[in-house]
């Protein structure tokens, strides 16, 4: 998984540092406007983040503070925080969170990979995501996003395979990245965003319960292995807008037909690929 620039956070070590301890903190951070907790006790697995600490508040949770953690399974975080580090909960025990806040938050890569999360709401006004945020969350059930995300990031549901079979996608979503969706092998229904313009590279590879896909009207480009081996697939709609299709976006679709706008740039890629297709009407 690649790595992304966290502009906004490096903001912070603008700040001075000091160290802080009360009552089941484990290690913190303070800062001139906040603490950065570095590690916590959860209390028979629940773990309440404090919102303050010796008077000041708790703004985020450090990078791999509780990577690995077996004893943590649920987690609950106050309005006060704003950031969530990279692989902050990564591979922990965590089968449950819930954001008291709907405010701006940072959220790092892998933040809450490998855990056992089932249900997840994201804050409304959820601000940068990082890259594979719930990759191999294999027991993801349903996940509410945010109303405000430009782009899914990449890798953000890889191999969540088992148990997601429907998603609602922002709708002011403008791109889907790379293997976002690669092997939700369950995943059979998409709410597309109006104002979608690009799926990258194997953005939904795997996805086995596919069956027709209608793209948004505004959609421009179609990466390598978009919906490769998407074995259901029998109908894709591909708006005349779109002006790049890579060739391998619909290999291992043995069984599928497109349907496209008479004289489209995807009129001219289903014929310069043999791929079956009909014209909408």
């Amino acid at each position: 998984m690649k790595k992304t620039v966290k502009t906004m956070i490096l903001m912070i070590l603008l700040a001075f540092a000091a160290s802080t301890s009360a009552p089941g903190l484990a290690d913190g951070t303070g800062w001139e406007w906040g603490i950065i907790l570095t590690g916590c006790d959860a209390d028979g697995g629940y773990l309440t983040v404090p919102s303050e600490i010796d008077g000041k508040q708790v703004i985020g949770i450090g990078e791999n503070c509780f990577n690995s953690n077996g004893d943590i399974t649920s987690a609950v975080f106050p309005k006060s925080v704003k950031i969530i580090g990279d692989y902050a909960f990564a591979l922990s025990g965590l089968e449950e969170i819930a954001f008291e806040g709907d405010e701006y938050l940072y959220i790092g890569n892998g933040a809450f990979m490998g855990t056992n999360i089932r249900h997840v709401e994201m804050p409304r006004f959820a601000g940068t995501i990082g890259e594979g945020l719930f990759d191999e969350c294999t027991q993801l059930e349903s996940v509410v996003l945010s109303d405000y995300m430009w782009e899914i990031p990449g890798y953000m549901f890889r191999e969540c395979c088992e148990n997601l079979t429907s998603i609602r996608l922002p709708e002011s979503c403008r791109s889907i990245g790379e293997l976002a969706f690669y092997y939700c092998a369950a995943l059979s229904e998409i709410t597309w965003p109006s104002e979608l313009r690009r799926i990258e590279e194997s953005a939904f590879e795997s996805c086995y319960a596919l069956e027709r896909i209608e793209l948004p009207d505004q959609l421009e480009y179609i990466g390598e292995n978009a919906f490769c081996d998407c074995r259901s697939l029998i109908c894709c709609r591909i708006p005349e807008t779109v002006h790049f299709i890579a060739d391998t976006a619909f290999d291992g679709c043995d069984s599928i037909v497109l349907a496209v706008d008479a004289g489209s740039y995807a009129e001219e890629y289903a014929v310069r690929l043999s791929v079956p297709y009909v014209i909408s009407e």
